[in-house]
């Protein structure tokens, strides 16, 4: 059984990881002893992005 949220269809969450590794924001890494897991990982594209919107978050708060 996976983690996932009541309200959020399986093939749903499939679907969204699906694009996020087609655009290369997220990397799949199997499990070694279970095909079945993946562990969802960012990717450096992932965490310069998240950067970026972190500066522009802060840029907002001090504004307001």
């Amino acid at each position: 059984m996976g983690i996932c949220h009541p309200c959020v269809a399986q093939a749903t969450l499939h679907g969204r990881l699906k694009n996020l590794v087609a655009m290369g924001y997220v990397q799949l890494i199997e499990d070694k002893n279970d095909a079945r897991k993946k562990a969802v990982m960012p990717t450096v594209k992932a965490r310069k992005y998240y950067d970026t919107l972190s500066t522009c978050l802060e840029k907002a708060f001090k504004n307001s």
